[in-house]
């Protein structure tokens, strides 16, 4: 994931330093509600990050079990997402957050079908999307806020060779990864319910998924 060497060589320090800040927190925000609405009792976070969602989700008393691959976050279990260590339909929602990209493309249906295979009804994921756009949003009184984001479509190319230092070997929209090829390869073992790029985040894109 990544590159083993980096996936394991980060601390818990760097996620909560690096990852606070208002996008992010407008993804914290995305992530919760669309868990939340699947109704789970129990949930398989995939990617544990900063702590901020799976602490969260136990707050409020919703079973949820963290795996990563990096044993320096201590998840409850270490591990990776193309090959879970659980039972089929161990889990109501599976969830992996910013966490596809960090595997070789060739691996992502694999990634999927073990997503599908433990959970029993949904799994929610987000997957970077590179993009050049106007982001514009005003608020004021009695009219509230006015938001809108216009995508300037631009393709962009992806590096060839992945060294230690890097974290993601692809991200939507650069050239061979178009958002068109990663929604067919979804639909082939999920129905895609919801999908969306958050307002004040565009970088991220959510795909809610069902069995």
């Amino acid at each position: 994931m990544g590159t083993k060497k980096y996936e394991t060589s980060i601390g818990y320090k760097y996620y909560w330093e690096s990852l606070n800040n208002l996008p992010n927190f407008v993804s914290y925000f995305n992530q919760l509600n669309e868990i939340y609405l699947t109704k789970p009792k129990t949930v398989l976070e995939i990617g544990i990050g900063n702590k901020l969602i799976y602490n969260q989700l136990k707050e409020i008393g919703i079973k949820t079990v963290a795996l990563d691959i990096n044993h320096k976050l201590k998840p409850d279990v270490v591990g990776d997402i193309r090959k879970l260590s659980f039972e089929d339909c161990s889990f109501d929602t599976v969830c992996a957050f910013e966490v596809l990209e960090h595997i070789p493309f060739s691996d992502f249906e694999n990634a999927l079908m073990e997503l599908k295979r433990v959970s029993k009804k949904y799994v929610i994921i987000s997957i970077p999307i590179r993009k050049i756009g106007l982001e514009f949003y005003f608020w004021a009184p009695i009219i509230h806020n006015i938001y809108f984001y216009l995508d300037i479509p631009y393709p962009l190319k992806q590096k060839k060779i992945i060294t230690d230092k890097d974290c993601h070997y692809w991200e939507v929209n650069k050239i061979g990864y178009s958002k068109k090829k990663i929604k067919l390869i979804v639909s082939k073992y999920f129905k895609i319910e919801k999908d969306f790029r958050p307002k004040l985040n565009k970088y991220h894109w959510f795909l809610i998924l069902k069995k």
